[in-house]
Formats: C-alpha cells, structure tokens, sequence
C-alpha cells in the first residue's frame, strides 16, 4: 500500500481525523474519505449552517468568507426590492396629488372667470339701464344698439351663473352604492360624505385605508368627477365669452349703421 495511505489509516487507528483528500494504491484504486451519516444525509452541522446562510464553525475560511458575501448581496437585494415597491406607491400618490391639486386650480381659475364676466357684464347692464331714458330723447339711434348690448349682458351673465352654480346633491349614500364606485358616490367628495351616516362612513373609511386598490380607485375617480365638473364649468364660460364676443361686434355694427343712417 501506498505510503499516503498507511499513514491515513494510522490516523483513523489513532482515532484522529484524516485529511479530506483522497489516496490511491498501487493498482490505482481509489480511497474514500469516511463520511458519516450525517453528512451523506445533508443534516449535519455543516449542512445546517449553510441552509441558514451562516458559515459552519468548521468550515474552512475561504468558504466562511464566501457565505458572509452571499448574506450581503442578498440583503442587498432585498433592500433594493423594498425601495423600488416604495418608490413606485410614492410615484402613484405624487400623480394623484399632482392631478387634483391641477384640477382645484383649474376649478378656481373657472370661477375666477366667471366672476370676472358676471362684474363686468352687471356694470355694463346696470349703466344701459340707468341711461336709456336720456338715450330715447336725445341719441334716439342708439336705442336699437342699447337693446342689443343690454341683451348680450344678460345672457352672458347667464352663462356665467351656470359656470359658477355649484351642484351638492342631496341623495342618501349606502356603503354599498360606494363600494359599487358609482359616480356619485365617492367620499372624497364632500357632498358624499355629508350625505352618509357617520357609522357607515367610518367603516368605509377604513376599509378603503385597509385595501390599496380600493384606495386608488377612489382616487382615480374622485380625479375624473372633478375632470367632469371642470368641462362642465369651461363650456359655460366658453358660451358666456362667445355671446359677449358677439353680442359686442353686433352692438358695434347696429351703432354704426344706426348713426350713418341718421346723419
């Protein structure tokens, strides 16, 4: 027998552990190194230790620094998953915040307008009423072009009111009715949940905070409502600039006409 490997079994004799290599004998056979039953089932230690992704405390350093690596990058991964599922609600919430506070804004500057053409078209409504008597007696051809802006005014004032109205519906809101996510039925809307039970609005509150999906969806169709009552404001404003518009070029050709025709 090959020197190696009388010099392996005296070990095994002398109840120390051979080294893990193999040895051979002279016709070539190889020799085994003895494993127990631990190992062969995967159970031992060692196997243990690697399953929990710690190095075993007889495991060699190179392997022992090969598991610390494989911890980091794993914990790396794991914190680079949770930030890209943070980064991508944060994304969601920033587009909705960003949506209503554009259509609040919108819905400001909508009644701004209309403000604006409700002052204007009152004073100018106001100041035909006022000199319309002195008008027939001494400038009777402006009568005919006094009429005609009187009548631009108030139905631009119309237009107006219609654009500024707001609507708040009284109807009684069920859980149910927003669970079914119907239109008028959303409790981000004020007129919504004035128009609930307080018991029923705090249940369904917290099922909304309890279910994402809910949450979003709640959202996206509190953003559409308010894209629904902005349309409906800007066509009104869009017909109350259009008659004043007009109304003035119609007033404008009638006093011309008017004063060639009289002089």
């Amino acid at each position: 027998m090959h020197g190696a490997c009388r010099e392996r079994q005296g070990l095994k004799k002398a109840g120390r552990r051979p080294h893990p290599g193999s040895c051979a004998n002279r016709a070539g056979t190889i020799i085994l190194p003895d494993m127990t039953d631990d190992t062969l089932s995967g159970t031992g230690p060692k196997t243990a230790g690697a399953a929990a992704g710690k190095p075993a405390a007889d495991a060699p350093p190179e392997y022992a620094e090969q598991a610390r690596k494989l911890e980091k990058i794993r914990k790396k991964l794991a914190k680079k998953q949770e930030k890209e599922l943070l980064g991508t609600s944060r994304g969601i919430e920033t587009m909705f915040r960003n949506a209503s506070r554009a259509n609040y804004q919108l819905i400001a500057f909508a009644d701004n307008k209309a403000s604006i053409m409700i002052t204007v078209n009152g004073f100018i409504l106001s100041v035909l009423m006022a000199s319309i008597g002195s008008t027939f007696n001494h400038t009777p051809w402006l009568v005919l072009p006094s009429f005609s802006f009187m009548l631009t005014s108030i139905v631009s004032i119309f237009y107006s009111v219609l654009a500024a109205y707001p609507r708040v519906s009284e109807k009684k809101i069920t859980i149910q009715d927003v669970r079914d996510m119907k239109p008028e039925a959303n409790i981000l809307f004020f007129g919504t949940s004035a128009n609930m039970s307080e018991e029923d609005y705090l249940k369904v509150t917290e099922e909304m905070m309890k279910d994402q999906n809910f949450l979003y969806r709640t959202m996206a169709q509190d953003n559409r409502n308010l894209g629904k009552m902005l349309l409906r404001k800007f066509k009104m404003l869009s017909l109350a600039y259009r008659v004043f518009l007009f109304g003035l070029t119609i007033t404008l050709v009638l006093a011309v006409s008017s004063y060639i025709a009289n002089t």
